[in-house]
């Protein structure tokens, strides 16, 4: 197949060029086997990342571009909302949305024949929707392994966008005297709060980090702690923390994060998003012995699973 992928954000070169999640890592996977032509938004350049090329176009370019590679199919990664949806889609080329989060129903949402989703929640509105759906995510598990013999210097770590749905203030009220430390990319505009208040006590806070760096603090911390909210995400990290065999504790009202602890029987580690019971399930994490959770990631959360369901579901539109 010959397949153009739009990352319609206008994003930061360096966060950018450090990109290497489990979606960068199963699109590095598709350019084995197929013409891949990656897009964002932004000055034109191409920026040389070490798994593919990114092709930064401005917007007003946009569709000239992706109509000049002529692809079978168009794949976003966004949510309903994005402008390029609706030009795209005029091109009469088959269009498929790996599915970001948000309203599943807004404005773009019947523009895809078929949408990838992070978990089975999406899924089942998507489903009611009557739009074809695929449970299609996973890490880089390359690049997310442990580090032998890595010391375990950090007690708590939390990375994250420093965004309100993130809740770093339940973050912060629950690891009060603990070696905590958060991590994300900082608006400075708005919503300064949720990196200010934590520093302001105790917390250590650093900007966005690449993502070999986060793999480094993972290694060197003794639990993950992600207070996301449900419609706040954080997956991504969840399935990151447990590639590194590290234990990630994650709130009860967080339907997504939650579905994957009990995919692999640790339900223990879920709990509710009140610090004083936040804290207890810290102290009993942190003393339990080292678990292997990685291993139950393949088959099911790994990049090459992950590349191989969306590779089934473009070749299903076609």
């Amino acid at each position: 197949m010959r397949i153009a992928i739009i990352w319609d954000w206008e994003n930061a070169t360096e966060q950018t060029i450090t990109w290497k999640d489990g979606l960068c890592a199963a699109i590095k996977s598709l350019c084995t086997r197929h013409d891949v032509k990656f897009y964002t938004i932004g000055r034109r350049q191409i920026i040389p990342h070490e798994y593919f090329p990114i092709h930064v176009v401005p917007s007003s370019d946009l569709v000239e571009d992706v109509k000049e590679f002529s692809p079978d199919t168009i794949l976003h990664w966004a949510d309903c909302t994005r402008p390029h949806a609706e030009p795209l889609g005029k091109l009469g080329i088959p269009m498929a949305l790996c599915f970001a989060g948000g309203d599943t129903m807004a404005e773009n949402w019947y523009r895809f024949a078929h949408v990838f989703v992070e978990n089975d929640e999406y899924k089942q509105k998507f489903d009611e929707q009557e739009v074809a759906c695929t449970v299609a995510f996973g890490t880089n598990t390359g690049l997310y392994t442990p580090i032998e013999n890595a010391q375990r210097n950090i007690d708590v770590y939390f990375p994250a966008t420093f965004a309100d749905w993130k809740r770093h203030d339940l973050f912060y009220k629950s690891v009060a005297g603990l070696r905590a430390m958060c991590a994300g990319y900082m608006y400075e505009e708005r919503e300064r709060y949720c990196w200010e208040e934590p520093m302001k006590r105790g917390v250590t806070v650093v900007p966005h980090v690449s993502a070999a760096t986060n793999r480094f603090l993972m290694a060197q911390s003794k639990v993950i702690l992600v207070t996301s909210k449900n419609i706040g995400g954080s997956q991504r990290t969840v399935l990151e923390a447990l590639a590194m065999n590290t234990p990630v504790i994650v709130m009860s009202d967080s339907i997504k994060c939650s579905e994957y602890l009990k995919g692999i029987g640790r339900e223990d580690w879920i709990v509710d998003p009140e610090p004083a019971k936040i804290r207890e399930k810290i102290e009993q994490v942190m003393a339990q012995e080292p678990v292997d959770t990685r291993s139950a990631l393949f088959g099911h959360w790994d990049e090459e699973t992950y590349a191989s369901r969306i590779e089934e579901g473009l070749k299903s539109i076609l």
